[in-house]
């Protein structure tokens, strides 16, 4: 190969070269200016959708900090069983696997393989109807998409 560019002329040494460093640099561009280009980009809208998200949370939870839930319900049974009715309510009683009553106005549940969603609209509605707050959460990643394992203290003050 050197051999054969020591026989071109001048002119086409520099038309190649040139060529060479244009393919290159298109290349680079190719693989690596513009994926970065349109990561940061797909970055930077994320950012503003979490910020947006983030802002609407940290609105409601001011909120509910000034004016905390309080239990709505007169229902005599205890917090242990209205928790369990909500959950069989929802529809979430198969993935029940555990209810411990951690005093009166305690109750730790564990969830497996449930919907992140629907165990969240859960809590919420034992929020708003018996004022239950979630003092502790741990999840951990289910099988597929939207579904988790949990672990819950619930507390009604």
């Amino acid at each position: 190969m050197i051999r054969h560019w020591k026989t071109l002329s001048r002119r086409e040494q520099v038309i190649l070269g040139g060529g060479v460093i244009l393919g290159l640099l298109l290349l680079g561009w190719a693989w690596v200016w513009d994926p970065l280009a349109r990561a940061h980009a797909e970055a930077r809208l994320r950012l503003a959708e979490d910020l947006g998200r983030m802002e609407s949370l940290r609105a409601r939870a001011l909120a509910l900090k000034a004016d905390p839930p309080r239990a709505r319900s007169a229902d005599p049974r205890s917090f242990l069983a209205l928790v369990d009715a909500a959950l069989r309510e929802r529809g979430l009683g198969a993935s029940l696997k555990r209810v411990e009553p951690l005093g009166e106005k305690r109750v730790r549940i564990v969830l497996e393989g449930v919907a992140f969603d629907a165990a969240i609209a859960l809590f919420e509605r034992l929020g708003e109807e018996q004022g239950a707050l979630v003092r502790e959460l741990s999840a951990q990643r289910g099988e597929g998409p939207g579904i988790v394992d949990l672990r819950v203290t619930l507390e009604r003050p």
